[in-house]
């Protein structure tokens, strides 16, 4: 088992600003932050296809295809060299959505391992993911659509990654609120190193 580096793991729901969530740590920590999409906007990208042109089914469609014919833990895996290559004390990870995600990591960094959840309600997610314009389509998306979205393959694991969740940060209120959260999380892993303020 590895014990040099602590992983701040963020999961949650579409929407629910586990992204912002995991900045805000990284920033706070001078940590390096990989995103599990990252390997599959990386694979779309080498078929020519713009990361501004990317849906979120077409995502969930590639982490299934993958998972399915290079293994559940692909991703898991891809991101454990990430981590074992990052320098420094700590990571941060953003986008577990399966348990598999986090099982390499588990047994390498055993307490070091951080699975954070990031609770908003879905009528906000909703709103917030109209407002973000962060994948295509998003600000045309209706309320059945987004519904069905939560419904996909790569959705199913989630309620069971929140219950493996250390910790639970409600950000359903400003974005104030959640960096004082964030401050707070970063604040309370031991060792934590040189903290950046302002």
């Amino acid at each position: 088992m590895t014990k040099n580096k602590s992983i701040i793991a963020f999961a949650g729901r579409n929407g629910c600003g586990k992204g912002t969530a995991a900045e805000l740590s990284a920033a706070l920590l001078t940590a390096p932050k990989h995103t599990y999409s990252d390997e599959l906007y990386d694979r779309l990208a080498a078929w020519g296809i713009k990361k501004e042109d990317v849906t979120r089914p077409m995502l969930q469609d590639l982490s299934t295809f993958l998972r399915k014919h290079f293994g559940g833990d692909f991703l898991a895996r891809v991101m454990a060299a990430k981590c074992a290559a990052a320098p420094g004390a700590h990571v941060v990870i953003d986008g577990v959505r399966r348990l598999e995600d986090t099982d390499i990591l588990d047994r390498e960094y055993g307490e070091g391992m951080i699975p954070v959840w990031i609770e908003v309600p879905a009528d906000l997610r909703y709103e917030r993911l109209k407002a973000r314009k962060e994948k295509a389509g998003e600000q045309m998306m209706s309320r059945e659509e987004f519904d069905l979205q939560e419904q996909a393959e790569s959705e199913h694991q989630l309620d069971l990654v929140r219950q493996k969740c250390k910790v639970v940060i409600d950000n359903s209120g400003s974005s104030e609120d959640l960096r004082a959260k964030i401050e707070a999380l970063v604040a309370s892993i031991a060792d934590f190193g040189p903290v950046a303020h302002g």
